[in-house]
């Protein structure tokens, strides 16, 4: 038997009062990536990043709470001039640069975060910085040379002109007339950089430098300045660190080396940078992701305690510094730097399967050759998951638990590992196969089953012993599942076809099914011996109620890989899965439907990680599972979480993004009504064509969904808009076919 050591992971996050929708359990505060951060004092702080995340620590970071941000967009920056007022901004680049519907977001709350709020602006390009001198006074800059300001806290913005085309990355001002913008860009061999400074607010900016790619700056006095990034080189990017004496009039590369990029450049006396470095050039992850200077001259490597690398640094005073980057890396120092603490808790490594015995008993496993298996278990509904440390070099690919007590987890090379302590211990079964193994089902605790290769491997005693029995499939099959000791149902195959292979004699003998759909098959489920679903590539989800004699394709509203499918009852399912979105970057979806999957209907994951797994112990009680060891955990059946189940009801109007987008066939269009009235909520071509009425007529304060299908129309981009009374306000939606 193998020693484990056992370390334990609490949810140390704060929740809102009641839990709503999809709830992270680990890593904690998140797994996304984080652009911003910034502290008020050394005690309260706010961290921005993808998927409108905004999480807020009170006691240094001891405790953070996920703030409700109501925008999918990513956030890239974050400021706040007092305790309770604050902005954020962000968005997402279209595929076509310049695109004149590219999305913004800009946030605002007067509240610590409590709530927040959009404020309008007049660009469709995506915002990356944000300052505020004061109150009033403040700018954003982004994409495609765009510079707003502000002189009324964000209730209007104008755009002013920056005399470059450039993306402007970061904006700092000393006051409400002295400012800088810096922005370019640096990959590979090629780098392209523009600084440009005001002194009248930004009623005009002139063009100082462009030589770096550039993505942050700062000036401690109206002399002294730094602007960090990177240079091309044939090798890759390297860091730049660019310093001026004389306001930006003059400016002199001050660092240049170590393969990477710095994004971010704080000063509290001493000065840091931070950003991703690597010996070959590459932007890959890195543990030393800090430069360190006490001179304002000399620039050392400083280790940070996060083993990614960072995108944001801020210091609130001498001693209390913060820096924020990948896949949800927050590490923190209290003595100038001294020491960096990594704060960001939990598993992260990809985890591929979950198990559950009951609302409160649930397993995750996952891992790779490098780092070790990953097992982890909870039995208090996620609260805590303690997770074991040990030097398998395995990757576990399923699980399956009966009962609290009784379990096995597959992977490969062959891999079969079985408790029966309820996860605190295993030890390896001879399963018989070299082949990796990818999931496994027991329906009692004797009879079992493991497939992975286009064998199945069979036991009658619980393990002791595992025979190999073909399945006619000359592919690999991916999952297996039973629903008594003799039938059961086994999917797999290649991109060119899916297989079913169905055996009624306890997997002595297998036959295939017809399925009439290509793609391979990731994931199936039964509920008994007639109903069941599987799960494909590009969104395909099939459904038997005949045992699998024949199969029927179900409209799933998306073209995503889906992974896993679970059913709790006969009406109530979740598919889960991930693919591209709009930014051409990972994004995870969650479907659910509750008449059987007749329909299906996206959740909003919150995540970028790809998702795995799904399971159910009952309609509300659920888990999902993917990389980056992402857990995911509802107590509401997922139900989207709104100001409205917190609040009662909406505090203002609002039309939020559609979800999925992009998105094939149908999508779900979510809005807030703060009273009651007559709406119009409609869908336009880009002609300014209407092609669709969702919704007219008197409608009750609330946040209320409407699905629009898009199946009888063209690929391209569409407009919903929603009207009422007075107010107005469009979304842009992509369909894909």
């Amino acid at each position: 038997m193998k020693r484990f050591i056992i370390f334990v992971i609490a949810v140390l996050m704060s929740r809102t009062a009641s839990a709503q929708g999809w709830e992270r359990q680990s890593p904690l505060p998140t797994g996304n990536n984080l652009s911003g951060v910034h502290f008020v004092d050394p005690n309260q702080g706010w961290v921005v990043g993808e998927l409108g995340t905004i999480v807020h620590t009170t006691n240094r970071g001891s405790t953070w709470t996920l703030q409700h941000s109501n925008t999918a967009y990513d956030l890239e920056a974050v400021q706040f001039v007092s305790a309770s007022r604050g902005w954020a901004v962000g968005g997402n680049l279209s595929w076509e640069l310049g695109d004149p519907h590219d999305t913004y977001v800009v946030l605002s709350t007067t509240d610590a975060g409590g709530t927040w709020s959009t404020q309008s602006s007049d660009t469709g390009f995506a915002l990356y910085d944000v300052f505020f001198a004061n109150a009033n006074d403040g700018w954003a800059v982004g994409s495609g040379g765009t510079i707003l300001h502000t002189t009324s806290g964000g209730s209007t913005w104008i755009s002013q002109t920056s005399g470059t085309a450039l993306t402007l990355n970061a904006v700092t001002f000393l006051d409400a007339e002295n400012g800088w913008a810096v922005g370019g860009y640096a990959y590979a061999e090629n780098a392209e950089g523009v600084i440009v400074h005001t002194t009248d607010g930004g009623g005009t900016w002139t063009f100082q430098h462009g030589w770096r790619g550039l993505y942050d700056v700062v000036f401690v006095d109206a002399n002294n300045g730094w602007a960090v990034g990177a240079a091309g080189t044939n090798g890759g990017p390297v860091c730049s660190i660019m310093h001026t004496t004389d306001g930006g009039e003059t400016w002199a590369e001050q660092f240049y080396g170590i393969g990477g990029c710095l994004y971010s450049v704080a000063f509290n006396g001493d000065g840091w940078a931070a950003g991703v470095f690597s010996a070959n050039g590459a932007l890959d992850e890195g543990a030393t992701t800090l430069l360190h200077t006490s001179d304002g001259e000399t620039w050392t490597e400083w280790t940070s305690g996060s083993p990614y690398g960072l995108n944001s640094v801020a210091f609130s005073d001498a001693q209390y510094g913060c820096a924020v980057g990948a896949l949800g890396s927050i590490v923190h120092t209290t003595n100038n730097g001294g020491t960096w603490t990594l704060q960001t808790r939990g598993e992260q490594h990809s985890l591929n399967d979950v198990a559950l015995a009951d609302a409160n008993h649930a397993w995750a496993v996952g891992g790779d050759y490098v780092s070790g298996s990953a097992l982890g278990r909870t039995t208090d509904g996620g609260e805590a998951w303690t997770f074991e440390s040990n030097n398998l070099e395995v990757e576990l690919l399923g699980a399956d638990f009966v009962g609290m007590d009784d379990g096995w987890a597959v992977g490969s090379p062959g891999a079969i590992l079985h408790t029966t302590n309820g996860g605190a211990s295993w030890i390896f079964q001879n399963s018989g196969t070299f082949y990796p193994l990818c999931a496994v089902d027991f329906v009692d605790v004797n009879h079992g089953w493991a497939v992975g290769s286009s064998d199945i491997q069979r036991t009658t005693n619980g393990g002791q012993t595992w025979t190999t029995h073909s399945s006619g499939a000359t592919t690999p099959l991916y999952s297996v599942a039973f629903v008594d000791t003799n039938r059961g149902w086994a999917v797999g195959g290649d991109p060119f076809g899916g297989i079913i292979a169905h055996t009624t004699n306890g997997g002595v003998s297998w036959m295939t099914q017809t399925i009439g759909t290509t793609g391979t098959l990731y994931d199936v489920t039964f509920m008994d011996a007639n109903r069941g679903w599987a799960v494909a590539d590009w969104g395909r989800i099939i459904h038997t109620t005949d045992g699998g004699d024949t199969w029927t394709t179900q409209a799933s509203g998306t073209t995503y890989w889906l992974r896993g499918v679970d059913f709790a009852d006969e009406n109530h399912g979740w598919a889960v899965g991930y693919g591209y979105d709009h930014v051409d970057d990972w994004c995870g979806i969650i479907l659910q439907t509750t008449n059987g999957g007749n329909s299906w209907v996206a959740q909003s994951s919150g995540t970028r990680d790809a998702l795995q797994a799904v399971a159910f112990a009952d309609a509300n009680n659920g888990w999902v599972v993917g990389s980056g060891g992402a857990i995911l955990h509802t107590t509401d059946g997922g139900e989207s979480w709104s100001p409205s189940k917190e609040s009662g009801l909406p505090a203002t109007f609002m039309l939020l993004q559609n979800y999925p987008n992009p998105f094939n066939v149908s999508t779900t269009i979510s809005y807030d009504l703060a009273k009651a009235g007559r709406i119009s909520l409609r869908v336009f071509d880009l002609l300014g064509r209407e092609v669709a009425v969702l919704k007219d007529g008197v409608v009750e304060a609330g946040t209320h969904r409407v699905m629009f299908d898009g199946s009888g129309l063209p690929s391209g981009i569409y407009f919903a808009r929603l009207e009422a009374g007075a107010f107005s306000q469009t979304k842009k939606l992509m369909l894909l076919k």
